[in-house]
């Protein structure tokens, strides 16, 4: 979970560009390597995509409570 609310945001920032980097590299005819190494990028991206969109809507929840 992000300590605050820019933290999730960047988060969501950096998982984003991830994916669009894994995508575009993806479409550039990449060799077996490639192939591989950016389908972890991907999931990585995936990855702190919902943890960062997670956390920002627990942050979300704890606000209106108060």
């Amino acid at each position: 979970m992000p300590r605050n609310r820019w933290a999730g945001a960047l988060g969501v920032l950096a998982g984003v560009l991830l994916l669009v980097q894994a995508v575009a590299v993806l479409f550039d005819d990449p060799s077996g390597t490639q192939i591989v190494l950016e389908t972890v990028c991907a999931l990585l991206g995936c990855a702190l995509l919902v943890q960062s969109v997670d956390g920002l809507r627990v942050f979300n929840r704890n606000a209106k409570r108060r």
